[in-house]
C-alpha cells in the first residue's frame, strides 16, 4: 500500500487524537504517527507544527525548537509557530533570539496580541526599546471590543512596572 497525502493527513489527525490522552504512552505513540506523517508528506505544516507543540509538552525543548524553526522555515507566517519559538528563547533567556522571532513575524502580523505582548517583555528583559515596549504594552492594555485576552495582562505588566517604579 502506497501512503500519501491523505493518509499523512489522517496519521497526524489520529495522533492529535492520541496525544489528547495526556498520558505519557499517549504522547510516545503520537509522536511516531506524527513522524511517519511528515514522512509520508514532509511538506505538511500542520504535522509539523503539532509535533513541536507535543515535543515542548513532553520537555523536549530543544526538539521542538528545532521543529519549530522548520515550521517557520516553510511558512514564515505561521504565528503560533513563531510566538511558541519566541517563547521558548524568552523561557532560556536568550532574549535576543526571542525579540528577532518576534520582529519576523511581526511583519507578516502587526497588529497579534500576543506576538505585540511577547515583544515586549523581550524588549524590557534586555533593556532594550523601553519606550517602545511599554507603549505596545499600553495599546494593549486599552479596552477592546474583541475581548482580547492579553489587554489585562499587559496592564498587569504595566501595574507592576509601576510598582516597582519604572
Amino acid at each position: 500500500l502506497a501512503l500519501d497525502a491523505s493518509h499523512a493527513r489522517a496519521m497526524a489527525d489520529l495522533a492529535l487524537a492520541v496525544q489528547a490522552k495526556g498520558t505519557p504512552d499517549a504522547y510516545k505513540e503520537a509522536r511516531k504517527l506524527y513522524e511517519r506523517s511528515i514522512a509520508v508528506e514532509p511538506g505538511f505544516v500542520r504535522a509539523r507544527y503539532n509535533l513541536a507543540v507535543l515535543l515542548e509538552a513532553m520537555g523536549e525543548t530543544r526538539a521542538a525548537e528545532l521543529r519549530y524553526a522548520e515550521v517557520l522555515e516553510a511558512r514564515p507566517d505561521h504565528l503560533m509557530a513563531a510566538n511558541n519559538l519566541g517563547t521558548i528563547h524568552h523561557a532560556a533567556g536568550s532574549y535576543e533570539a526571542a525579540i528577532r522571532v518576534y520582529e519576523d513575524a511581526l511583519r507578516h502580523a502587526p497588529e497579534a496580541p500576543p506576538l505585540r505582548f511577547n515583544y515586549a517583555l523581550a524588549l524590557l528583559a534586555v533593556g532594550r526599546d523601553a519606550d517602545k515596549a511599554l507603549e505596545l504594552l499600553e495599546e494593549l492594555a486599552l479596552p477592546a471590543p474583541d475581548g482580547n485576552a492579553y489587554g489585562l495582562r499587559a496592564y498587569q505588566v504595566l501595574q507592576d512596572l509601576k510598582m516597582r517604579g519604572r
